[in-house]
């Protein structure tokens, strides 16, 4: 029998009584920088996300966030900059007595903070999972942010998703 994927299993929890937020982030597409017309690409966004989860991580679980306690989620990357703004869509679990409100709250303190944010344009509770990620994915596998995503393993702990180490063979397999 072959053990699930840790993704999966996260996947599948959240479908099952699980609490995610689905939360939208926009960017300014461009930004002066001395010398220089800078246009904003993927690798700023996911550095640009990095910075949000580390200041709303610490913002949420204080000292243990540096000891690893993360937000598991899933982030996706979305538009071209040229017909479609680049922005970003994030399915967040919710922290035990946490509210998607507050959750709005605190991104929509700290987003504006950043170099690139913009705007929250939304956040709100996900009652329908699955078509949230289908709607993160319309253009294509992609979109999936694989550095800044996060699950929750069967044992409860967080772990990184990484499917070149399940397809290299490290996961368990009966």
């Amino acid at each position: 029998m072959t053990r699930l994927p840790t993704h999966v299993c996260w996947l599948a929890d959240l479908l099952n009584g699980g609490r995610p937020a689905y939360v939208t982030l926009t960017y300014k597409q461009r930004r002066i920088v001395p010398g220089s017309n800078v246009a904003l690409d993927r690798f700023i966004m996911r550095s640009q996300v990095k910075w949000l989860l580390l200041r709303l991580e610490r913002q949420l679980f204080g000292r243990l966030a540096k000891k690893g306690r993360c937000l598991p989620r899933a982030v996706f990357h979305e538009g071209d900059g040229k017909f479609v703004r680049n922005h970003t869509h994030m399915v967040i679990e919710l922290p035990a007595g946490m509210t998607a409100d507050q959750l709005k709250g605190l991104i929509r303190e700290l987003w504006p903070g950043s170099d690139w944010g913009r705007k929250l344009i939304d956040s709100r509770e996900c009652y329908d999972y699955a078509r949230a990620v289908a709607y993160s994915l319309k253009e294509g596998f992609d979109a999936f942010d694989e550095e800044n995503s996060f699950f929750r393993d069967s044992s409860g702990k967080h772990s990184e998703l990484s499917p070149k180490a399940e397809a290299h063979g490290q996961m368990d397999h009966k």
